[in-house]
């Protein structure tokens, strides 16, 4: 039976913020859906991000709808700014399932 390695949460983020310290690791990218950024709040949100020395913001503007938000990605740039934080900040767009794409016959899948 191969050992089992546990890792808390905090342990790992302590980790990763040392690796970065070394300049073992030079980029950390996060993905976040856009009504989670919303509902940490924006200000929360970039503080935590800046604190945790990301250094690339993905934010979902497109969901599964169709429908585009661009409006919480302006808010964390401005947010950004604000603090003096410099990561980057991205849209992430999600492209197979798209219900506005459906044509009543084929289902909303993009090839």
């Amino acid at each position: 039976m191969k050992p089992r390695v546990m890792i808390t949460i905090s342990a790992l983020l302590a980790m990763l913020v040392s690796a970065i310290d070394a300049g073992e690791i030079e980029h950390k990218a996060v993905f976040a859906h856009g009504a989670t950024v919303r509902s940490e709040g924006i200000p929360n949100f970039v503080l935590r991000m800046h604190r945790q020395r990301a250094t690339d913001v993905f934010i979902m503007v497109k969901d599964a709808s169709g429908a585009y938000r661009f409006d919480t990605m302006d808010s964390v740039i401005s947010q950004r700014n604000l603090i003096g934080a410099c990561f980057r900040v991205h849209a992430w767009i999600i492209t197979f399932n798209d219900a506005s794409y459906s044509d009543g016959w084929n289902d909303s899948w993009v090839n």
